[in-house]
């Protein structure tokens, strides 16, 4: 059992809502156009309000449906931490894009959400402040993710740490691009990356 819910986690986690839906009702190619990055914010750049946010929506239902899955059917919390660490690593790895995906941030804040209620909600503030304050998106993010571990730190909530914790590791790791881009003044910031959308 611990095995096929493993795999399951994976497959859910690869499933490309953010190169489907854009290719399907805008036939854009997220993974050829805007940054070149099947994830929801790039969906959102190159197919429009509409289909960017339903993309990210159904991405974050991803980490919620494998939280949920594994938190039932699972009885050891390695089991559930390597659960949703897969689940991530479907989305930014995904089986059906040849193994090309994502960046994670959607997935992570569906397990978070899953999790505990509050925190998403947390994660969504945080998201939005830190990014406002920086003009990034990968940055603002990047904080808010760090800011709930820390926080569960102090709350002494540490079921899930371990995934977390990787998770997080993994998110920097498909950002390494984003942090080149802004060092060399490249990166889209957020509102001109939104007001080309809306165009």
């Amino acid at each position: 059992m611990n095995i096929l819910i493993l795999i399951l986690s994976y497959l859910i986690g690869s499933v490309p809502f953010s190169y489907i839906l854009p290719k399907v009702f805008k036939n854009k190619n997220t993974l050829k156009e805007g940054t070149k990055n099947p994830g929801g914010t790039n969906a959102i750049y190159t197919s429009g309000y509409f289909i960017g946010i339903l993309s990210m929506v159904l991405d974050v239902f991803k980490g919620i449906i494998v939280f949920l899955i594994a938190d039932y059917f699972l009885e050891s919390l390695f089991f559930i931490n390597l659960a949703l660490i897969l689940a991530v690593l479907g989305h930014n790895w995904s089986l059906f894009l040849k193994f090309k995906g994502g960046k994670g941030i959607a997935v992570n804040w569906g397990i978070i959400f899953a999790d505990s209620v509050i925190m998403g909600i947390t994660f969504l503030i945080l998201s939005t402040f830190y990014t406002l304050l920086t003009k990034y998106l990968s940055i603002g993010v990047l904080l808010s993710i760090i800011s709930i571990i820390v926080l569960k730190i102090f709350m002494g909530s540490n079921e899930y740490l371990f995934a977390y914790i990787v998770i997080y590791g993994v998110n920097l790791f498909k950002h390494r691009i984003n942090f080149i881009r802004i060092s060399q003044g490249k990166e889209v910031k957020i509102f001109q990356g939104l007001k080309e959308a809306g165009n």
